[in-house]
């Protein structure tokens, strides 16, 4: 009976990717079909009445639209808003001024930030924000979510200040610190690969006459153990609230310093290197002004976060939990209106688009492309 069930509760994924990756469907039809295919054995197998069905349906869709969806349209209007305000160029220069090779700058973004990004907010923004930010950059937009995807696989035990860790420990009664840094070492081989998964990703798609790796080793090395490193220091003797947070913030200044030690900016594969514009210096004021709206993003999940508790917990009273589906066993849904990511996102983006100097009217009607934008999301 358990392997029964077990493979009917599979059958729903199975066909998410024949569809996906084998009939090549787009996302909502494919996901559509997983619905149908869990609807009927709900119905036929599982002892669901009709209404205990439609009513766990329509809980999916809600919990699907908040707090997940609202992430990524925070992150998408937060981009577009950026285009508009012609930010966006800003933040490139500045960027390449780092570095014009873009093995070294999926690192810096996909990786690090990513991890930072995880560590900070979760929910998608890992992904959503690293990947915009790499479109921003001229990468092929498929390519952008696969290294961010990738890259977000190692550092989710500790997404939003570490509550699948801490939220585990709590339950078993144990020391986060002590889950935290088993965690560490069962990830640890797999964190320092990923950047290289990263770079062999990027180089089977530039299709390049060379390796990928060649000159960046040291460069790939260091961003991964720069990673973990930290991570294991950090959650066994402070806690997974902040291990992921350290361990981000310390692969990017180490990755920016091992480029700028181990790498020739004149030396980088025509293939890898990204076409940058010449212009006049940039200035601090303009900068910032362009960065703003993820400087906003870093503080305000920073603030708001489980290390600021008094703030933390006094936005995330503001909240409604109802039972949606009517099924005997179903849980509450719970809707946190103010401390989510995605509404501090949003924020976030329309401060910074006043600080941009962007009308209302601007921001409206960016929103409203962007939605419009992500409708079949």
């Amino acid at each position: 009976m358990l392997i029964i069930n077990f493979i009917l509760g599979l059958l729903p994924i199975i066909w998410l990717v024949i569809a996906l990756c084998g009939l090549k469907w787009p996302g909502y039809k494919a996901a559509l079909g997983a619905l149908i295919i869990a609807a009927v054995e709900a119905l036929t197998y599982f002892g669901f009445s009709m209404s205990d069905t439609l009513t766990s349906i329509l809980e999916g869709f809600a919990f699907a639209m908040w707090p997940i969806v609202i992430v990524i349209i925070a992150a998408v209007f937060t981009y577009n808003l950026s285009l508009r305000t012609g930010s966006i160029d800003m933040i490139k220069k500045l960027l390449t001024s780092v570095s014009a090779d873009k093995r070294i700058l999926i690192l810096l973004i996909g990786w690090s930030f990513g991890g930072f990004m995880e560590a900070m907010a979760g929910f998608g923004t890992a992904v959503a924000i690293p990947a915009s930010m790499l479109w921003v950059l001229d990468f092929d937009p498929i390519l952008a979510c696969l290294v961010c995807l990738v890259a977000n696989a190692t550092p989710t035990p500790y997404g939003s200040i570490a509550i699948p860790t801490v939220t585990l420990a709590t339950n078993l009664g144990l020391e986060n610190n002590l889950i935290a840094f088993a965690t560490s070492c069962a990830l640890s081989v797999l964190i320092i690969l990923t950047p290289f998964v990263m770079v062999y990703i990027l180089g089977k798609s530039t299709k390049g006459k060379g390796s990928a790796f060649k000159g960046i080793v040291p460069v790939v090395l260091v961003s991964g153990l720069s990673f973990l490193i930290p991570e294991m220091v950090v959650s066994y003797f402070v806690g997974a609230e902040l291990a992921g947070v350290a361990a981000s913030v310390i692969s990017l200044v180490c990755t920016i310093l091992a480029s700028m030690k181990f790498t020739n900016p004149d030396a980088i594969p025509d293939e890898y290197r990204l076409e940058v514009k010449k212009g006049s210096p940039l200035k601090v004021g303009k900068t910032l002004q362009a960065l703003s709206p993820f400087i906003l993003i870093f503080v305000v999940l920073l603030l708001t976060s489980n290390l600021v508790s008094p703030i933390h917990d006094a936005l995330s009273s503001f909240a409604t939990s109802v039972k949606i589906s009517t099924y005997k066993n179903a849980s509450m849904t719970t809707f946190t209106w103010i401390n989510t990511p995605g509404v501090l996102i949003i924020l976030c983006a329309i401060v910074g688009g006043f600080i941009q100097k962007a009308k209302v009217s601007e921001m409206f009607a960016v929103f409203i492309a962007t939605l419009k934008q992500m409708m079949f999301t």
